[in-house]
């Protein structure tokens, strides 16, 4: 039996209108006897705002536990939630801690989003193929006790723009909060989110990854066979 262990990480960094941000988003891919497990928080003006890990597996990501933490300023007590996600055959359960089980049927071949970056790339090179729904929990606003981290549904899609050199693949990503008018999507050789650039209404995003380290081949995306559109070859 192996030992789990960390295959990848880096560290996801926020721009805004070119200023950084203090924003990042830490994380690490670990090998199991079971799969993949992705782990990764999103940190907040030094809170870790949200923490997640998921679980890849056959090629998607099944399964996630959640805890968000606060707001970022001032980590009010009141707003602390864990939840758990869980996708299979075409349906999906999920449940805050401590709380029944609830589940729902989902369009046939929905992809679950766990938030974080490093999961946007497996995600984007299946959407290239096809478009698809995404179920992803809620984050509007925390302040709606009802409606925040509930599962959503998204449909989203993405087009291949160019090969810009061996290492870096360029997308343009498109649905939920970018809308028709689409965002750019860098993903490096290994399949991972390399960058992405958003014009949002409150200013221009970059986000970038950096302090990266990882092997030439992940298996989660050679689990996925991943590879140019085939109407891009």
């Amino acid at each position: 039996m192996k030992s789990n262990s960390a295959i990848a990480s880096g560290n996801y960094r926020y721009n805004l209108d070119g200023v950084e941000q203090p924003i990042e988003e830490p994380w690490q891919l670990i090998q199991t006897d079971s799969g993949l497990i992705l782990q990764g928080r999103r940190i907040v003006n030094g809170i870790a705002l949200l923490t997640v890990d998921a679980r890849f597996k056959n090629g998607a990501w099944q399964q996630m536990s959640l805890h968000w933490a606060g707001n970022g300023a001032g980590d009010d007590p009141g707003q602390h939630y864990r939840l758990e996600y869980r996708l299979a055959n075409n349906e999906l359960a999920w449940a805050h801690a401590g709380k029944s089980e609830q589940r729902f049927a989902l369009p046939d071949n929905t992809l679950l989003f766990p938030l974080l970056r490093a999961a946007s790339g497996s995600l984007l090179s299946q959407l290239a193929a096809k478009p698809q729904t995404l179920v992803l929990p809620c984050l509007r606003d925390p302040q709606d006790q009802a409606a925040f981290l509930r599962p959503i549904m998204s449909q989203r899609r993405a087009e291949y723009v160019q090969q810009l050199d061996d290492d870096t693949t360029h997308f343009r990503y498109y649905g939920g909060e970018y809308g028709e008018a689409g965002s750019d999507y860098w993903l490096n050789r290994q399949g991972l989110l390399q960058r992405y650039v958003w014009q949002s209404p409150h200013g221009c995003w970059d986000v970038q990854l950096k302090d990266y380290q990882a092997p030439d081949t992940l298996p989660i995306f050679s689990a996925m066979g991943r590879s140019r559109p085939a109407s891009a070859r």
